[in-house]
């Protein structure tokens, strides 16, 4: 689950030619690896979705691998086929 983010962020940050960007999206794969339901902090939260406008395909990534983390966390098979149909 944690591939895809992790390349599409490997492949910004060998684009980027912006220093200073560069170290944006350095310091943010932690983030886009952890948990999403664990955020609690406002500082990781802020740094979390300053990346996420960043690009594009690094959102949609992230934002599928926490569906697929929640369809992966239920605890019954129809309650998994129900968070796959949203």
């Amino acid at each position: 689950m944690n591939d895809a983010p992790d390349e599409i962020l490997r492949r910004l940050y060998r684009q980027e030619k912006d220093l200073n960007k560069r170290k944006v999206i350095k310091g943010t794969r932690w983030w886009l690896l952890c948990n999403g339901k664990d955020i609690f902090d406002h500082e990781f939260k802020t740094g979390l979705d300053n990346a996420l406008k960043m690009n594009e395909p690094l959102t949609k990534a992230y934002y599928l691998k926490e569906s697929l983390r929640e369809i992966r966390t239920q605890a019954r098979k129809e309650q998994a086929a129900e968070a796959l149909d949203k």
